[in-house]
């Protein structure tokens, strides 16, 4: 990390980096948090066997015009990269939704564990920074 050589203006440098680095993880963290949230309402949906086939619902067509319309919950269309998307079987579209939130599980984890270490480092920076300060006002 930051040396007895760097000058103040290089650490305030680094400090601010560690900030801008630590917003980001902040703002990818809260993004795979939104995704999970919305990953983990559509696995109750289609784990919820009370409803396999829903009422009559109306659904936005575009331009503020909606239609009627049935949700069949035996089988889906579901992406799998690329732009392509398959149907299949609403068990094997279970499985695959509950894998995506392991890995978004682990993705938030592993981000949080990086937003830890920086927000030390960052820490860490900031005591060098005071402690200059210090020593330049007492000379």
């Amino acid at each position: 990390m930051a040396g007895n050589n760097i000058s103040g203006e290089e650490l305030i440098e680094q400090a601010n980096y560690m900030k801008s680095l630590i917003d980001s993880l902040n703002s990818r963290i809260a993004s795979l948090s939104a995704t999970l949230s919305e990953a983990n309402q559509t696995l109750s949906f289609l784990k919820d066997n009370e409803s396999d086939n829903s009422k009559q619902l109306r659904i936005m067509i575009g331009s503020g015009i909606y239609a009627d319309a049935t949700i069949k919950k035996d089988k889906f269309i579901v992406p799998v990269g690329s732009g392509v998307f398959i149907e299949e079987e609403r068990e094997r579209t279970i499985k695959r939704l509950s894998e995506n939130l392991k890995d978004l599980n682990d993705s938030i984890n592993r981000l949080n564990q990086q937003k830890k270490e920086l927000e030390n480092n960052y820490n860490m920076l900031l005591m060098q920074i005071q402690e200059l300060d210090n020593n330049v006002r007492q000379s």
